[in-house]
């Protein structure tokens, strides 16, 4: 990662390529004091690209501290992917710089800020306090997905507790509390943990299970099971994304080792729902109403044959 960066200041004047590059967009200036070369830049997936970007920050930035989405990027922790992110920092002093000294694609907080971790070069807050900060500022769902990341990565809820406690009194703290009391070490991507989120705001009637190994079948386990009946999987699809969508397509087609699973899963009794990530985040809400509306026709379909049944004897 360090190799990537190239440290501005560090080139000498006189240098025979560099200076031009950067004119000429070959070298992409990242911060004031931080560029990449652009092919590489461009070849990075949207996560490594918002990564790189909050590295370059804090390396630009004198005392400033890299805080919330941009310190779970540094970590490695889950963070769902935007076009519109911007890196977040704060200074260590609890106030916010001047505004002429705001750059545009910074969010600066003012918040308390802890010594400092440093990750490739960038000053950061540490695990545990990044998933708090994400929860206070980016809500329940994206809090819980980086706090399920978090837990995967080794840090506890005990260590979630604790440096939120000694954050003392400040906002959102019942959504931090939230986060911490549903987050489980058993998901197995972002995009599951989002899926979670949703399930338990959504409040269901129906018992949900997932702070413990669900095993459905021998040799598979479930990290998301609705009612002990309805299994939920997220996977990655071939879905193309689409601003209109039906509930119908949020399903994604299986592969030859997925229907195997589900073979062996709809042979045990179990109903599998698979959806797709990426219109699972765009449109959350629909994501809710196809699961409710398949769970309750299901439900619906066994009252009314129980009832013929009866009335059969």
């Amino acid at each position: 990662m360090n190799q990537a960066l190239t440290n501005i200041p560090s080139i000498r004047q006189n240098h025979p390529t560099f200076w031009h590059d950067l004119d000429n967009g070959t070298y992409l200036k990242l911060a004031p004091r931080i560029a990449v070369h652009r092919d590489h830049y461009r070849s990075l997936p949207l996560p490594a690209q918002l990564r790189l970007r909050a590295i370059a920050a804090a390396r630009s930035a004198y005392t400033a501290v890299l805080i919330s989405k941009s310190a779970a990027r540094v970590h490695g922790l889950w963070v769902l992917a935007s076009t519109e992110e911007k890196v977040e920092m704060a200074l260590p002093c609890n106030s916010l710089p001047h505004k002429d000294r705001r750059h545009p694609d910074r969010i600066y907080r003012k918040a308390t800020i802890p010594a400092p971790d440093t990750v490739d070069g960038a000053r950061t807050v540490s695990k545990a306090r990044a998933v708090i900060d994400v929860a206070r500022y980016h809500g329940f769902r994206n809090g819980l997905v980086a706090a399920d990341s978090a837990l995967r990565a080794g840090i506890t809820k005990e260590d979630m507790t604790q440096e939120h406690a000694r954050m003392g009194r400040v906002r959102n703290s019942s959504t931090v509390r939230e986060v911490i009391h549903h987050c489980s070490e058993l998901s197995r991507s972002p995009y599951e943990s989002f899926a979670r989120a949703l399930l338990i705001q959504a409040e269901f009637p129906w018992p949900l299970f997932f702070q413990a190994r669900y095993t459905a079948v021998a040799g598979i386990v479930v990290a998301l099971c609705i009612n002990n009946t309805y299994i939920i999987e997220v996977e990655a699809c071939s879905c193309e994304q689409s601003s209109h969508i039906t509930d119908t397509e949020f399903s994604t087609p299986a592969t030859a080792a997925h229907h195997l699973r589900e073979n062996r899963l709809r042979a045990a009794g179990y109903t599998v729902l698979r959806y797709c990530p990426h219109r699972l985040v765009e449109h959350p809400q629909r994501f809710v109403s196809a699961v409710t509306s398949v769970i309750s026709a299901r439900q619906n379909s066994l009252r009314s044959q129980r009832n013929r049944n009866n009335a059969a004897t």
